[in-house]
């Protein structure tokens, strides 16, 4: 059983951080290269009618998600979705709201999101290429009822886009917040950072805990067949 736990912990955590991100960067490279059929086709099992816009990255929490015209459950629990009625990422107008589900134990979503802090960054990157700058400059957790009163009113001039998600794991009776405003086009996007989500510190201690379980079973099996043999090398 504990060896039973401990591969699944390791399936997990493998196919969380390599094989799941593998197969998202075959869609991502897809739109980037301006082939956004292929896009949705490597999206297998989602809606075919799922219309990719972009592509979010968030490297201080390693997020790279591609961004669908829609917040259906399709949508944001593949990537991330835009709120219908919200604001216009292609034009920088209003305040757009990207939204996805916080993840679970193989796949983190935005998950990490609330880990953004105030003067980070995140990019969305068009399928020409064109890559647009966001700095955070605001992060609230608030109820759901009435959560979008809590939304800054951009400015003359300015455009908004918050990322949403629910907190806290596996409870989501509130709503994070993360607000960034455009700071214009960049060429390159900083080096993303190796995080770690709760969920997979807690499958590393679950682990780790299988694991010396495991070992001190192995042990005292070993120990007690030692002692029989003895004793039946003694008769």
């Amino acid at each position: 059983m504990y060896g039973l736990i401990l591969t699944v912990c390791i399936g997990c955590l493998v196919y969380s951080h390599w094989i799941l991100p593998g197969m998202r960067e075959k869609s991502i490279s897809a739109f980037e290269a301006g082939n956004v059929s292929l896009a949705r086709s490597n999206d297998s099992g989602y809606n075919m009618a799922l219309n990719p816009l972009a592509v979010l990255n968030a490297p201080s929490i390693h997020l790279k998600l591609l961004v669908y015209d829609n917040a259906s459950e399709d949508a944001i629990n593949h990537g991330a979705g835009l709120v219908e009625g919200s604001g216009d990422i292609k034009n920088h107008k209003g305040h757009a709201i990207l939204t996805a589900h916080n993840g679970d134990p193989t796949n983190d979503l935005f998950i990490n999101v609330p880990s953004l802090k105030l003067g980070d960054h995140f990019y969305l990157t068009n399928s020409k290429g064109i890559t647009d700058k966001y700095e955070i400059i605001q992060t609230q957790k608030v109820e759901p009822i009435g959560e979008l009163q809590h939304l800054m009113k951009p400015k003359k001039g300015q455009f908004l886009v918050t990322l949403r998600t629910c907190v806290p794991i596996g409870i989501n009776s509130h709503r994070f917040l993360t607000t960034g405003i455009y700071k214009g086009h960049v060429k390159k996007i900083e080096k993303p950072r190796f995080t770690l989500s709760v969920v997979d510190y807690g499958l590393m201690g679950i682990g780790a805990v299988s694991g010396f379980l495991l070992v001190g079973s192995l042990y005292k099996e070993r120990k007690s067949g030692k002692i029989k043999a003895d004793k039946e090398g003694t008769k």
